[in-house]
């Protein structure tokens, strides 16, 4: 029986192979092994024999089919830019896919908002804030549309008294968020902008409740919110 150059042990024919008339010097198994350290040790000098290997037997130029190498970050922009052109031509299937998708998960996404919000406070209001100074026409519009949906909503027969006990929810308001360190806000129990029914701007229908509240409730009533 051959002996392995290698191993130094007697084995079976059938694990040598066979060069003219007499079996190579080291096994089979010896062979691949040492193939296979040879390969991790020289990763660059393996990838380039590939390379030749296969430019060869293509029968191309090996320049004309080189690999090209790409960072991570590289990958990852070709990949949001492939994301991005699919979007920008199939913009309503994605819309309409990302409405059912919501719709189908409505209460694991608010469960998941919830808690995101909770865990990256700072984050979120990073967020917030570059989000009102990319839309600061939007942010004013709104801001101006709430002050005349209140000022249309106060009923003109208020006492002094009643405008008095208005102001003092605003006040508690702002005591509230110095105290607590939370940000509290003047809430409407019905909705002046709600989608069924409009309330009025009267003391009997403000509410001192957190930001985090009120964002949660829209304007929606307290049984519609919950």
């Amino acid at each position: 029986m051959p002996v392995c150059i290698t191993c130094g042990l007697a084995k079976d024919q059938s694990l040598f192979a066979k060069r003219g008339n007499k079996y190579r010097g080291n096994c089979r198994i010896c062979h691949n092994a040492s193939k296979k350290a040879w390969s991790k040790a020289n990763p660059e000098k393996k990838a380039e024999s590939v390379h030749l290997h296969y430019a060869k037997k293509v029968g191309k130029h090996p320049d004309e089919c080189r690999l090209i190498r790409r960072t991570a970050e590289e990958i990852r922009a070709l990949r949001l830019a492939g994301k991005k052109d699919y979007y920008l031509r199939n913009k309503e299937k994605c819309v309409a896919w990302a409405r059912q998708s919501v719709l189908r998960r409505r209460e694991e996404v608010a469960a998941y908002q919830l808690e995101w919000r909770a865990a990256n406070k700072e984050r979120k209001a990073a967020n917030d804030k570059l989000w009102r100074q990319k839309n600061a026409g939007r942010v004013n519009w709104y801001s101006g549309n709430r002050k005349r949906a209140e000022k249309r909503a106060a009923p003109p027969w208020l006492t002094g008294d009643q405008w008095a006990e208005i102001q003092s929810f605003y006040e508690r308001a702002a005591n509230l968020t110095i105290l607590n360190g939370v940000q509290y806000e003047v809430d409407h129990i019905e909705p002046i902008q709600g989608k069924h029914s409009c309330g009025l701007h009267v003391p009997w229908n403000l509410q001192v409740i957190t930001r985090s509240e009120n964002r949660s409730k829209s304007n929606r009533i307290v049984s519609e919110a919950a």
